[in-house]
């Protein structure tokens, strides 16, 4: 069984080894990820935000409105065998 100062100094050693690794490889602020074989930049990188999530627009195809759920499961599996049969 290891010590805890045995595994502090490997985990010291491993992180130094992959700063060198970043250091040889990369741009600054990058960090080579070995399972991918590429730099990646830092978490959160970018001046564009994430995209916002719009709700889905209902179709103009029936009048605006979303069309209404059938209350038994079978019947909504019916209806989409017979739209996927009628293309």
């Amino acid at each position: 069984m290891k010590s805890i100062g045995q595994w502090a100094a490997e985990r010291k050693s491993e992180r130094s080894r992959q700063e060198r690794i970043d250091r040889a490889m990369c741009k600054p602020g990058y960090s080579w990820n070995e399972t991918i074989g590429k730099c990646l930049p830092p978490v959160g990188y970018g001046s564009q935000s994430a995209p916002d999530l719009q709700k889905p627009t209902p179709s103009p195809e029936n009048g605006g409105q979303k069309p209404a759920k059938p209350a038994n499961p079978g019947v909504s599996i019916a209806i989409e065998g017979a739209k996927r049969a009628a293309k």
